[in-house]
């Protein structure tokens, strides 16, 4: 935990949703406790730049590092806030920034050769780099006639999996 400000995807799913979210689904489980998690990961943003025969083009491809497992994704636009954890839990990074942004570039890379279909890479610049955390909920149900659920609820989508039950 830290009382030190960090940047967090905004999230819209609040502790008051997800006894709706879960019960939406068709699942009538009553939620004993929940806890905010903060997942850490690296986002960048990079621009690509590029002269053609039909003029000049830019691309621009957002990334996301889980700085855990070392995955890359493209990322959808998100808003992000500033956050403390307070009595919240944010778990630990396993990897550095640099290795980070080399992973970033080499899957950016990839990603806009294939949308430009270009057999060079254009010219590259980072717009944008930080580290960011995306919360999720960890949640304790219990259906009464079977075994309690432990859940994992995505902070910005609402979608869920069963940690163990």
């Amino acid at each position: 935990m830290t009382d030190q400000p960090f940047s967090a995807i905004k999230g819209e799913v609040k502790p008051e949703d997800l006894a709706a979210g879960i019960t939406g689904l068709g699942l009538s489980f009553p939620i004993q406790d929940c806890q905010r998690i903060y997942y850490p990961y690296d986002w960048h943003v990079f621009r690509y730049r590029a002269r053609t025969i039909l003029g000049a083009t830019t691309t621009l491809v957002s990334c996301l590092v889980d700085t855990r497992t070392r995955i890359c994704a493209t990322a959808d636009p998100f808003r992000l806030e500033t956050r403390t954890a307070g009595d919240d839990w944010m778990l630990g990074r396993h990897l550095d920034r640099d290795t980070a942004l080399g992973l970033a570039r080499r899957y950016a890379d990839h990603v806009a050769r294939r949308k430009n279909k270009a057999l060079v890479l254009p010219r590259v610049d980072v717009v944008e780099s930080r580290p960011v955390y995306k919360p999720f909920w960890v949640t304790h149900c219990n259906p009464g006639s079977g075994a309690a659920q432990t859940m994992l609820i995505d902070g910005v989508t609402g979608d869920y999996c069963t940690l163990r039950g």
